[in-house]
């Protein structure tokens, strides 16, 4: 009966799950298969998995079931970047919206695809959606045509209207140079009122001429500049900060580095400063879809910047004044290689081939010797059509005495760096010397080799002692725990991992891929170390890591890295280990100290050996240097258990114990205890705060011969000596 009643009720659930499968099965295939759009699920390697009719009706003329179709089969990139995108899907970890065109129907159409991820956050794949916008990008291109034809136009005018204008303020200037040197005293009244007209009315054209000409601002721009001292630290720190979220979103890293041998601040216009370093990250943000983008502030020679004159925008031969002119820092001898300071924004996009490089140089070169309005119209449309945008840059940079220069290499990046005369430098320092620094150990893992390298020099720079990897296997942890076990006494090491390289790795060993399963228990060794205090570094925010991965770490740090911060968790998270290192630092020499001077002593005379029983290691460094200064040797034992021990090694050596009666392990009573059921009468007194007729009491009754009481008193301690040890 029993059993009815309960398969009933399972034949029940089943039926309703089984209808509630129909009903969102059917409403599934209402909403993909008769989807009026494309769409499509991606393998994590690229092939297709699933695709609706939809797409099977505008891509598929002739399917195949068993056939193996990759998405660059059916569609191509509207550019280099996309195409190159496309085919390297496996690397997307944010959603993106790409402009893809049909290689058979050549439409147009807006892609947008979107990672799905497993549990432990690897990419299992990829829903693709694909959106027809043939007709709106064919506005687009007929819009551009006519923005083209409408820009002829306008370059057309601008070159009239600047010959015109050109025309007509040279004359303008012929009068106003012929109309005031004249003398107002030779003429009657009525003759000065018309001179005076004369000279306002012309003066007022020429003022509007040279407004139409823009003549204005490229004379009188130099004169607005505002040179004062300007933080360049911090100054870089926040344009780099203004570019987080933006890289963020983009999936990228951001690294900025200051040299800590430069200066923190100079001379220049801070505005224009400013400007000219958001334009150049603006630009490597705009380029680069996929690794990082870097800001790095250092100081270079005379002798350096000679070997950047083929890929500057000025020509150093024909300008070496740049260089001449620039010897700022002779009256300072400990800086005198501190000519220029660079200004290095570094990314990982796609480059820029050598023609475009030579074509970018000859034309800023010749717009930085010309300045009408028609020319900085050109070079302005000819560059930022390709994304560089460096015409205000090299105009800005040559006011303020510098120059820019291009280094770059197809597929790896490109390096636009902005030089800048260092004038009137102020070395404050920005990372300070520390001692507590040089007992840290840093262990590093960095997936990012420049990172790695900035790090490194960092540490170098503090006297910090560092290890610092891109990568880390077993023969890497082997030797790491090698010099680990050498250091123990001296360093407190700590590890701090970049979590972008924990995440690759653990991407790469979900997909099994070959070599990483070595890298993968090499870390979780490491991980797994609870002695050793763990950061964790990031680009994404502390609320997006996974709450299992943060509770191995103590502490936390946000890219770019705040060195500063960096310092400071160093500092807190190694603190315990330090104290316990410089006591026994301090134990260990001053042990070594008094038996260099017990050994000497002995050369002439053997002095007793008195063996201190004490915890406390204040108590212990007194109550030695007491012995020391009476004449006596001294050996130290932490507890009782210690004591024990020595007495059975040193049994000869040891005239008498100095007993503290509180210890961890073993008491001073139960040590004292042990000694006498051995039978041995070695003379034993007591050391104890607690200077009580109980307390001496007990000692007495365990077989202690003598109690001193503490602090203890040098004249009664040499009494007590002399009356338990014959000379």
């Amino acid at each position: 009966m029993r059993l009815g009643h309960a398969l009933s009720r399972v034949s029940y659930q089943l039926h309703n799950d089984y209808r509630r499968i129909k009903t969102l099965t059917h409403r599934l295939e209402r909403l993909v298969e008769q989807s009026p759009l494309p769409m499509l699920m991606i393998m994590r390697h690229g092939q297709i998995s699933f695709f609706n009719k939809r797409f099977e009706q505008i891509f598929l003329s002739l399917p195949q079931s068993d056939s193996n179709y990759e998405l660059t089969d059916f569609i191509a990139g509207k550019d280099e970047s996309t195409q190159r995108l496309l085919q390297t899907l496996s690397n997307l970890r944010v959603t993106r919206t790409l402009t893809v065109y049909g290689l058979e129907n050549e439409q147009t159409y807006q892609l947008h695809v979107t990672p799905w991820f497993g549990e432990h956050g690897q990419v299992h794949g990829f829903t693709v959606l694909l959106n027809n916008v043939n007709e709106f990008a064919s506005q687009i291109g007929q819009l551009q045509q006519q923005n083209q034809r409408l820009q002829r136009q306008i370059d057309e005018f601008n070159t009239i209207k600047s010959t015109m204008g050109h025309d007509l303020r040279l004359p303008l200037e012929v009068m106003i140079d012929t109309l005031e040197p004249i003398d107002p005293e030779t003429l009657t009244a009525a003759q000065n009122d018309i001179l005076i007209s004369l000279i306002k009315s012309s003066q007022s054209m020429l003022t509007t001429l040279n407004k139409v000409l823009d003549i204005e601002e490229i004379a009188v721009r130099k004169t607005r500049l505002s040179i004062e001292p300007v933080d360049i630290y911090r100054l870089g720190q926040q344009v780099s900060q203004s570019f987080i979220e933006r890289i963020r979103q983009q999936g990228l890293e951001l690294l900025y580095f200051f040299a800590p041998d430069s200066p923190r601040c100079i001379d220049t216009d801070h505005q224009r400063l400013q400007q000219i370093l958001y334009d150049l990250l603006d630009n490597a943000v705009k380029f680069t879809t996929s690794g990082y983008i870097s800001l790095t502030i250092e100081t270079v020679s005379n002798a350096e910047l000679l070997a950047t004159k083929n890929r500057s925008l000025v020509n150093l031969n024909k300008d070496p004044t740049l260089i001449k002119n620039n010897q700022i820092n002779k009256d300072n001898p400990s800086h005198a290689s501190h000519d220029w300071i660079r200004f290095s924004i570094k990314d990982s996009g796609m480059g820029i081939d050598i023609a475009k490089q030579h074509q970018l140089l000859v034309q800023l070169n010749k717009s930085s010797k010309q300045n009408t309005h028609r020319n900085v119209n050109y070079i302005q449309k000819n560059t930022t059509g390709q994304g560089l945008g460096l015409n205000n840059v090299n105009s800005f940079a040559r006011l303020l005495g510098g120059f820019i220069e291009i280094k770059s290499t197809m597929t790896e990046g490109s390096s636009l760096n902005l030089y800048l005369p260092c004038r009137r430098p102020n070395y404050q320092p920005i990372y300070h010397h520390s001692q507590h620094l040089t007992h840290i150990h840093l262990i590093a893992v960095i997936k990012q080799p420049l990172r790695a390298k900035h790090l490194r020099d960092f540490c170098a720079y503090l006297s910090m002692p560092a290890t610092i990897y891109t990568s880390i296997d077993k023969l890497d942890l082997q030797q790491l725990n090698e010099k680990l076990a050498q250091d123990e006494q001296r360093l407190a090491p700590i590890l701090l991992l970049d979590y972008e390289y924990y995440e690759t790795l653990s991407i790469a060993s979900a997909n099994q891929a070959i070599g990483n399963d070595d890298r993968q228990q090499a870390l979780n060794t490491l991980l797994d170390n609870p002695s050793l205090p763990k950061i964790l570094l990031s680009m994404k925010p502390e609320r997006r890591i996974p709450s299992i991965l943060l509770d191995k770490y103590e502490g936390f740090l946000s890219k770019p890295l705040d060195a500063t911060l960096l310092l400071s968790e160093l500092l807190r998270l190694t603190l315990p280990a330090r104290q316990k290192l410089v006591q026994a630092i301090e134990i260990k020499e001053e042990n070594k100290q008094l038996a260099n001077e017990a050994d000497k002593a002995a050369n002439e005379n053997v002095l007793p050996l008195i063996l201190v029983v004490e915890d406390s290691p204040t108590n212990q460094k007194i109550t030695c240097k007491i012995l020391s200064k009476l004449g006596y040797r001294s050996v130290v034992a932490e507890d009782g258990q210690q004591a024990l021990d020595m007495l059975q090694q040193q049994r000869q050596d040891i005239s008498l114990i100095l007993m503290d009666c509180r210890m961890p392990v073993m008491d001073g009573l139960q040590a004292t205890q042990a000694i006498r059921a051995q039978g041995d009468k070695i003379a034993i007194v007591a050391l104890t705060a607690n200077n009580t007729k109980e307390d001496r009491d007990a000692c007495i009754e365990v077989g202690m011969d003598e109690f001193l009481a503490k602090p203890i008193n040098k004249k009664e301690l040499e009494s007590v000596l002399q009356s338990f040890i014959k000379s």
